[in-house]
């Protein structure tokens, strides 16, 4: 894919190849107005940091321009794609960003890097109400040694152990959006259904 600057110290990760068996179907190449996720969060997240895709099974990719690497242990989850995503390159910071978020914000990335570099921290993780989103998140290359004893030596491999074997960050709010607004900007699509909203999403806002 053309067009993708980056800052030489950052890198976005795009984490995709999960079984993805609540949506049926892989949802990296599910189209979101003639548009396939993966080009669509590359395209939305673009200037974030130097792109990579991690997936964790031989994938058939269209033509785009960004390295793709492989998971090094299968049946990790998430947290093998970011030990890989964070072990290609040199790159000191990374977003990580799961590829069924149709409305990913470069915006609400930026400002969590901008946390990281003022915090200091292992991660900066947006939470919303309860919930935390792992997979919307800025980590440092620092946790790489963590992650793989994480992934070698325990049988706990939910970005909710990863976190709590870090020093993150939690962000509640993001400047210049609402509530609502940054709700969408982390919505990922885990049904059918889910795809079908982020359609109507669009189409409300034409």
């Amino acid at each position: 894919m053309k067009g993708i600057h980056a800052l030489p110290s950052r890198k976005l990760i795009l984490l995709m190849g999960g079984r993805s068996r609540r949506m049926g179907t892989d949802k990296a190449f599910l189209e979101i107005n003639g548009e396939r996720m993966l080009e669509r969060v590359l395209r939305r997240l673009d200037g974030v940091g130097a792109p990579v895709v991690v997936c964790n099974q031989h994938v058939v990719f269209p033509s785009i321009n960004v390295p793709v690497v492989r998971d090094h242990w299968d049946h990790r989850g998430p947290l093998a794609g970011i030990h890989a995503g964070l072990s290609h390159g040199e790159e000191e910071i990374a977003f990580v960003v799961a590829c069924d978020m149709p409305f990913a914000s470069a915006a609400v990335a930026h400002f969590l890097m901008d946390v990281m570099m003022k915090k200091k921290v292992d991660a900066v993780v947006p939470r919303v109400g309860q919930r935390e989103h792992p997979l919307f998140a800025v980590y440092h290359r620092r946790i790489l040694p963590i992650v793989e004893s994480i992934l070698t030596k325990e049988k706990d491999y939910s970005m909710h152990h990863l976190l709590r074997c870090i020093q993150a960050h939690y962000v509640e709010q993001v400047r210049g959006l609402t509530p609502v607004e940054l709700n969408q900007a982390l919505f990922n699509m885990n049904h059918p259904g889910d795809h079908l909203l982020a359609k109507a999403w669009l189409y409300s806002e034409k």
